[in-house]
């Protein structure tokens, strides 16, 4: 993660493509994200849809979205780059509604050589100078101001690909593609009050017992583990919350009380949520 000290403030954070694992399934919470993709392919899940993600292809998701790895060659590679929504205020500020809509709605450009260079080398000239940060051990300000910089440029090129190129169409999905999506966007939308695999399954009309079955082929977890997946998330999020309660969230949450909560988070995380609120904030 690049991080400037004295600005004590996230602005960008690189990794590898290779580091995702099949079945991966990546919650982009509150942070924007881009796939960079040099060689290989893999097939995404995202919002309910499918893309094909292969060479000088990049790929852009927007925040409280899930985006899952359901296939992938051994070569796929190429660099996962993630900023938190403040960082990239002033940037997206400047950029009209109806283009913000644009990439949202259409996540997938083909960049050309060029352009795939240009990206390319921002994100090699970013990592040298985080490198080389004692370098700057005197000057963390001007630090600060230039990765500032050399990040703005970054998601302006990045930018700039989607607005010239022309946007790539998504997969056709089978039926049992189509049941996994609508699980996931129904349990973003649900699961405050609804944490059964019965009611994901009626709402499919299938049983229990085979949807569970379908959950696990498609995405190599359960069902409920599914729906503690994004209850904990959603958890997660309230904590993030300074003048929310433990107790209020309990509420929000559909939980008797705040010790049931305590104790489904704490099951699932190793850790009570008052704990993971102060790591949170450090």
């Amino acid at each position: 993660m690049l991080k400037t000290d004295s600005m004590n403030e996230q602005l960008i954070s690189v990794s590898r493509l290779s580091q995702l694992e099949l079945n991966t399934s990546v919650i982009s919470r509150e942070k924007y994200g881009s796939f960079v993709c040099k060689t290989g392919y893999a097939k995404v899940a995202y919002s309910g849809r499918h893309y094909i993600i292969d060479a000088y292809t990049i790929f852009s998701y927007t925040p409280f979205t899930l985006i899952q790895i359901i296939e992938k060659s051994d070569d796929w590679d190429g660099f996962v780059l993630e900023s938190e929504i403040d960082a990239l205020f002033s940037i997206l500020s400047e950029i009209s509604i109806r283009k913000r809509l644009f990439i949202r709605d259409n996540p997938c450009v083909k960049a050309s050589i060029v352009q795939y260079s240009k990206v390319s080398e921002l994100i090699a000239s970013i990592d040298k100078r985080v490198s080389d940060s004692a370098e700057y051990v005197d000057s963390a300000f001007l630090f600060a101001k230039l990765i500032e910089s050399l990040s703005g440029a970054l998601c302006y090129e990045i930018l700039n690909i989607y607005f010239k190129n022309s946007p790539l169409a998504e997969v056709p999905q089978n039926r049992e593609d189509r049941i996994f999506n609508a699980f996931i966007i129904s349990l973003f939308r649900n699961c405050h009050t609804q944490r059964t695999v019965a009611f994901y399954a009626a709402q499919q009309h299938l049983s229990p017992g085979h949807f569970s079955v379908l959950i696990k082929k498609l995405s190599g977890k359960t069902a409920i583990k599914w729906i503690e997946i994004i209850t904990v998330l959603q958890i997660k999020q309230y904590l993030g919350r300074e003048k929310m309660s433990i107790k209020e969230i309990a509420v929000l949450m559909n939980f008797p009380d705040q010790s049931i909560l305590g104790r489904y988070f704490k099951n699932r995380t190793g850790v009570p949520p008052s704990f993971s609120r102060r790591l949170g904030k450090s």
